[in-house]
């Protein structure tokens, strides 16, 4: 069973490919979560800064590019 930190990058990365208006409060309350989270694994880490720069790459809006 995946820890916390691992199933919230399940969901980021099930979200990140999901561009519809209605997911976008889950795509950022997923970010905030990941964001206050304490990395031990490095892995994961790498997995997330991946996840970071197709988001970055393909932002959902201005807005959101603005606010990342």
């Amino acid at each position: 069973m995946p820890n916390g930190i691992s199933k919230l990058l399940d969901d980021l990365e099930a979200l990140k490919l999901d561009f519809q208006a209605r997911r976008q409060s889950k795509l950022e309350a997923t970010l905030d979560k990941l964001n206050a989270s304490r990395f031990t694994d490095a892995a994961q880490l790498i997995r997330f800064h991946e996840i970071l720069l197709f988001l970055r790459a393909y932002p959902r809006s201005s807005q959101f590019l603005q606010q990342s």
